[in-house]
């Protein structure tokens, strides 16, 4: 917004209009490199000016420019070079020779910045950029018996800055204008005193008056608001709509977007940049992706993947004492009601679907001989899970007869614990394969000694071996009984002495609970 005035400096022949506010003047761009503006010399005269900068050239700010000024105004006022009368605070003069009319002053303009040594424009123009006093035909082209009306003139212009202080010089055609204007660090206001009509100084005599004028000018930048358009569309694997529940949110966890949408969510927004998207249904998985986001137009099409609410569990079905043989048994499978949702025959491995959750699995072998299993398992959803039952036979027992213990005591010697680690491997293997089974360590004697000593001692002993079994190999004393059974349980003839050998001894039996 400018407003301008200006004072006419005596010694002039005609000194009318001594004080005179010019005009007052709007102007406005609100694409990048258009510009509209219109300026009132009265409540009733006014004229519209349009121009429009191209061929940008950064950062030395080149560029051309077109434009038009008064495009339009109500009647005329002494400016617009009409031969009637005008209204306002003007009166007409007709003084000049081929005075052109104004409407529609069409202009061709270069500007460029001089190497930081300010900044020029260089132009031609019809109308209101032709001279008509004297000296002007130095200024113009002209074309005959035209009154001008299609006669170009030539204008230019220097400005030169020093921090907020911007001097210039312009000529356009008619007058040459001297000025200085200051931007005011603080507001968006320049304030712009001049010397104008110049020209008029070397006139002799002197005619008219050359005028000190004055402006002040607001500038306020309009930011305008640019809008993105996103599109979300929501589908199935087959490319069909869907509802669900969907969640946008930047980088900052803000949300953007937290809604229900049918099938489609148009978005229109400022935003630009990286977001996280969440779609959440009861038929549908989960959906999480992190995209960016670039305006001013995009689609993104989000596949749901149907919602899978079971976990495969795949049973394998073996000899305990021969983990290559398999073996036949039916299979049931119980959820945590009690409820039965797999009872079948299996033989030797077999695959199910069931439902997230906890399940009792038993185990019903063929063979009467072989223990039943008993176990539980847990199925979690799009997972496989994998349950080896390892069957042992019953009366299944392992044997330890390279054993031996200090004289008289239930010390094991340091020199046998390899052996009772070997052993222990497949006490493990039966514990952790069947929960339902017991192991009994059961201590053997020689008959060399009183019964109720070697009953002792042999207890005394299958103690020691537990007692190892637990401390050095993890496993579960409650899995875990210590008998002795001193010399009641001979497996060779206590005569000779390979016999009492082979009583002094430590079995390991397997049981059921």
């Amino acid at each position: 917004i400018t407003f301008d005035g200006s004072i006419a400096i005596p010694g002039g022949e005609f000194e009318n209009h001594k004080v005179d506010f010019d005009y007052l003047n709007l102007r406005y761009s609100f694409i990048q490199g258009f510009e509209v503006a219109l300026t009132s010399y009265t409540l009733k005269n006014y004229s519209l000016h349009a121009k429009y900068s191209f061929f940008r050239i950064e950062p030395t700010k080149t560029y051309f420019s077109i434009g038009i000024d008064d495009i339009t105004y109500t009647k005329n006022v002494s400016p617009v070079g009409d031969r009637t009368d005008s209204t306002g605070m003007w009166d007409d003069d007709y003084s000049y020779n081929r005075k052109p009319a104004e409407l529609g002053s069409v202009y061709l303009v270069f500007s460029s910045s001089l190497l930081n040594m300010g900044y020029g424009t260089l132009g031609i123009g019809r109308g209101r950029f032709i001279g008509y006093g004297p000296r002007s035909d130095l200024f113009h082209i002209e074309l005959p018996d035209t009154l001008g009306n299609f006669d170009f003139g030539i204008f230019f212009s220097y400005y030169y800055k020093y921090n907020n202080l911007e001097t210039g010089i312009e000529f356009d055609g008619r007058d040459f204008n001297l000025g200085v204007v200051y931007h005011l660090p603080v507001f968006p206001v320049d304030i712009g005193i001049s010397l104008v009509k110049l020209e008029h100084f070397f006139d002799t005599p002197r005619q008219w008056n050359p005028r000190f004028a004055f402006g002040i000018t607001y500038n306020q930048k309009i930011e305008m608001k640019k809008y993105n358009n996103y599109t979300f569309l929501l589908r199935d694997k087959k490319g069909e709509p869907v509802t669900a529940y969907l969640t946008i949110t930047d980088e900052l966890g803000n949300t953007i977007v937290s809604e229900n949408v049918s099938g489609e969510k148009k978005l229109k927004t400022e935003f630009k940049g990286n977001v996280m998207i969440n779609v959440k249904s009861d038929k549908f998985e989960e959906y999480n992706e992190k995209i960016e986001l670039q305006g001013p137009q995009m689609e993104k099409v989000i596949t749901l993947e149907p919602y899978i609410a079971e976990g495969q569990l795949v049973i394998k079905i073996f000899d305990l004492q021969e983990p290559s043989k398999t073996l036949t048994g039916i299979v049931t499978i119980k959820d945590k009601d009690g409820n039965v949702v797999v009872q079948e025959d299996v033989s030797g491995e077999r695959s199910f679907v069931l439902k997230q959750g906890e399940y009792n699995v038993e185990v019903k072998p063929r063979n009467k001989n072989i223990y039943d299993w008993f176990g539980k398992t847990k199925i979690v959803r799009k997972e496989l899970t994998k349950l080896d039952v390892g069957l042992v036979k019953k009366e299944f027992k392992l044997v330890l007869t390279n054993i031996e213990f200090d004289l008289g005591k239930a010390t094991i010697k340091p020199e046998y614990y390899k052996n009772i680690d070997e052993m222990a491997n497949s006490i493990k293997l039966a514990i952790e394969s069947n929960p339902v089974l017991l192991i009994e360590i059961q201590g053997h004697t020689d008959s060399q000694g009183s019964d109720s000593y070697n009953l002792k001692l042999s207890q005394a002993r299958a103690e020691s071996v537990k007692e190892y079994l637990v401390k050095n190999h993890g496993i579960d004393p409650q899995r875990l009984i210590a008998r002795g059974y001193g010399e009641t349980k001979p497996v060779a003839p206590n005569t000779t002495k390979e016999g009492r050998a082979k009583n002094r001894r430590v079995e390991f039996v397997i049981l059921q609970k």
